[in-house]
């Protein structure tokens, strides 16, 4: 199947079939995700693998639900009619613009921002353009790729993997084709050829960013660690509490975010989350200075050669942050001596309380994180949660479900304050009180989480009835 989308390809017929460019991405991301995990479609002959594969796939039901949920409140949270919040709108936009764009951090080192759905081609047209000898990207062209720091990949071994089987490692092939097909119009300027602006139409800004890299014969370095870390480290580094205080401030910044843009409350949404947040602190801040150790890396490798010989490609959350570690010529080494440290991840099954632990991480994401990118953690950390022992597996399905229900993302809020602009009761009934149960369920508060005994309760007290 996919050498038919690969001829499409080189035979340009983009428009005269049925099949597009898209078409053919998508394909390709679900026959990788099928390959790499057949139990989800032809099942599997052991007992305990088909529990672990109905435990992943109701969980990530669930998860899926929540996120979409989260979604919704950031898109309401953008809808303004006042003129300040129009004001900020402008503003917003034109932060969007500079990193889409990209920024010069110095003479060699271009970094840009991306959203990693959209289809934003400005970053690989810049490579296009000025030909640099390496792209650093946040994300992999392929799972071998990604599946160590530092890796490297170029377009000679694309082109040597696809002379020995095309189908070893399907997106790999897929951009080298892509690159091989714009290489071959020798004839025209590749960014006003038909094939280019065809790409342009229908891909995300990832694939455009490979190709182009690979166009230039540039090196494409996988500057993040890989995702089973992130994740692992954001499920046992911190402590129970830390995680659960994490989890409380991104309940309470989204439901801030449901407030009117004037009301006080509202506009501290973003203050409240701290540096030393566990999400921020492990799946933001710690990315940030391993990539930017990345981008050090290529700049010296690179030596006394012309400018634009770097260009950077992260996600948006990270251009800030990617940009501050490397302008920051002080704390450089001390950043460099951490990032063996920050490269590694303990065994979920080695800490306490792995069940609980995966279950708040794994909400809190969903809070945060877009339903593809929950289908894609979920994917990352099915290993650790199938390898969990009865008791523990009970834990993580017992409060996978609790803390995905509304009652107990009140429950989080802290904030009294908060909670009373959110909350109206009829009468003198105090909803406060009504939590307080669950609230004392929370690590923060002593509590070991839900237990079999009180699920019961929280799904009655979830209902609601007229």
């Amino acid at each position: 199947i996919f050498s038919r989308f690969l001829d499409k390809i080189s035979l340009h017929k983009f428009s005269s079939t049925g099949d597009t460019i898209i078409d053919m991405y998508q394909s390709l991301h679900a026959n990788t995700y099928r390959a790499t995990f057949p139990q989800h479609t032809c099942g599997t002959s052991s007992s305990s693998s088909r529990s672990s594969s109905s435990t992943f796939s109701s969980t990530l039901s669930s998860f899926r639900k929540n996120s979409l949920r989260a979604t919704c409140v950031h898109k309401r949270a953008l809808v303004s009619k006042s003129s300040s919040a129009s004001k900020r709108c402008v503003q917003r936009v034109t932060a969007e613009q500079t990193f889409q764009r990209g920024e010069a951090l110095d003479e060699k080192v271009t970094l840009f921002g991306i959203t990693h759905t959209q289809k934003e081609y400005e970053a690989a047209e810049f490579i296009l353009k000025s030909k640099p000898k390496f792209v650093v990207c946040e994300t992999a062209v392929s799972a071998g790729h990604g599946e160590q720091h530092g890796n490297v990949v170029m377009f000679e071994q694309g082109v040597q993997q696809m002379m020995i089987n095309p189908e070893l490692d399907e997106a790999l092939t897929f951009v080298t084709r892509l690159a091989a097909e714009m290489k071959s119009e020798v004839d025209k300027d590749v960014l006003v050829g038909d094939f280019w602006l065809s790409v342009r139409e229908q891909l995300p800004a990832e694939p455009m960013v490979y190709a182009a890299a690979m166009y230039v014969d540039a090196k494409i370095v996988f500057a993040d660690r890989p995702k089973r870390s992130t994740y692992g480290r954001l499920v046992t580094e911190p402590t129970l509490e830390e995680l659960d205080e994490a989890f409380s401030k991104q309940s309470e910044r989204n439901y801030r975010l449901l407030l009117p843009e004037s009301d006080k409350l509202r506009q501290e949404c973003d203050s409240i989350i701290s540096e030393n947040d566990a999400f921020q602190k492990y799946i933001i801040n710690e990315r940030d200075q391993i990539m930017t150790s990345s981008i050090r890396k290529c700049v010296t490798e690179c030596g006394g050669e012309s400018t634009d010989s770097v260009v950077a490609v992260v996600g948006a959350d990270h251009f800030e942050g990617v940009k501050k570690c490397y302008k920051d010529v002080f704390g450089a080494s001390e950043m460099e001596a951490k990032v063996s440290e920050l490269l590694e991840c303990k065994d979920v099954s080695s800490v306490d309380n792995p069940g609980l632990r995966l279950a708040i991480a794994l909400r809190m994401l969903g809070l945060r994180c877009s339903p593809d990118l929950i289908e894609d953690i979920m994917r990352s950390l099915e290993k650790d949660v199938a390898e969990l022992d009865d008791a523990e597996k009970e834990k993580y399905e017992l409060n996978s479900e609790a803390f995905g229900s509304t009652r107990m993302l009140l429950a989080l809020v802290d904030d009294r304050e908060v909670f009373d602009a959110m909350v109206a009761g009829v009468s003198k009934s105090d909803f406060w009180e009504r939590l307080a149960k669950f609230r004392n369920m929370r690590p923060k508060y002593g509590g070991n989480g839900m237990d079999e005994a009180n699920i019961n309760e929280l799904r009655l007290a979830s209902m609601v009835g007229f």
